[in-house]
């Protein structure tokens, strides 16, 4: 990795921690209000989404912490980097938001079950709803586009959270505005349980995703596919490139390569073959880090075929076009 190359990974970094500590202080902020809402009002579900806020506050702060332990470069007790940091403050997140989401759940249906003191629709609640989805907008659109021009799949679980909020902040404002126009009082009941059950769709899919990247589950095939595609350029300089491996820690994708090339290669030539196919790679997908074997042809262990095969562990093989 050149020196311009690690300025943008560390540039890539500062602008994850930005995104994490947004996250942070937005949710923070409409936490306390809608917790204080639903104590003053009697709301359970206004109350519930304040506790879903505060759980994803407190998951930021797990968060912003990986994130920067993430964009350290590779030293002595990490040499391969510190990308996986990532994956488990992904993993952490999910796990607690599947937790507040139980919880909310179980709540709302003893409510529903036994019940408990009328709810007040107060308008100052059901504004304030409406100004918080008007925020999580706002919010969560630039958290996405982060997320997707950093890679980071931190930034991404921030983003899908506070999307999440959108609906059920907009939701909360429908429905405490229908529960005091028609005086329903097991309508604050009903949108607690929805919320939780959301929180526990939202939980599967962060979970998902880092779960994956810690048991080094290989990259998505249409992102394998796409840097293979990139080697293939240079299949007139070489015979055959097998056992092509891959897996992802945070934001880093990490490729093992054996290379087949002519016997008489130099290991001058095969070098420089090996830094131009890592540089091609680098330049359309950062944070990609390739590991090359080389072989002579004799060593091959494919089943022959035309110059520039590729045979991509796991799947069958894929002559060169």
């Amino acid at each position: 990795m050149d020196e311009a190359e690690d300025r943008l990974r560390q540039q890539r970094g500062r602008r994850r921690i930005v995104a994490v500590a947004v996250a942070l202080i937005s949710g923070g902020t409409v936490s306390v209000a809608e917790i204080v809402i639903g104590l003053v009002f009697r709301l359970d579900s206004v109350l519930a989404e304040g506790l879903h806020t505060l759980a994803d506050m407190l998951d930021s702060v797990v968060a912003l912490l990986a994130v920067r332990q993430a964009a350290r470069p590779p030293d002595r007790s990490h040499p391969f980097g510190h990308g996986k940091f990532e994956s488990v403050a992904a993993l952490v997140e999910g796990v607690v938001i599947a937790a507040t989401g139980g919880g909310i759940c179980w709540s709302a249906f003893k409510t529903l079950v036994w019940g408990q003191p009328r709810p007040e629709f107060s308008g100052a609640a059901i504004a304030a709803m409406a100004a918080a989805a008007v925020l999580y907008l706002i919010v969560s659109t630039w958290l996405a586009r982060e997320a997707k021009q950093t890679a980071s799949p931190t930034v991404y679980a921030e983003a899908a959270h506070l999307r999440t909020h959108i609906y059920i902040t907009g939701g909360l404002f429908a429905g405490l505005w229908l529960g005091r126009a028609l005086a329903w009082p097991w309508v604050d009941s009903l949108m607690a349980l929805a919320v939780g059950f959301a929180l526990l769709k939202t939980a599967l899919d962060v979970l998902k995703p880092a779960f994956g990247q810690l048991t080094d589950q290989a990259l998505p095939d249409a992102d394998l596919k796409a840097i293979v595609q990139e080697l293939r350029q240079f299949g007139d300089e070489f015979i055959e490139m097998h056992r092509v491996r891959s897996r992802a820690a945070g934001v880093e994708r990490h490729l093992d390569v054996h290379l087949v090339v002519a016997p008489e290669t130099t290991v001058r030539v095969a070098h420089e073959l090996c830094d131009r196919m890592e540089r091609a790679v680098a330049r359309r997908f950062p944070d990609t880090l390739i590991t090359i074997h080389v072989e002579p042809a004799e060593k091959a262990t494919g089943d022959g075929g035309s110059p520039g095969q590729v045979l991509i562990a796991g799947q069958p093989a894929a002559p060169k076009r």
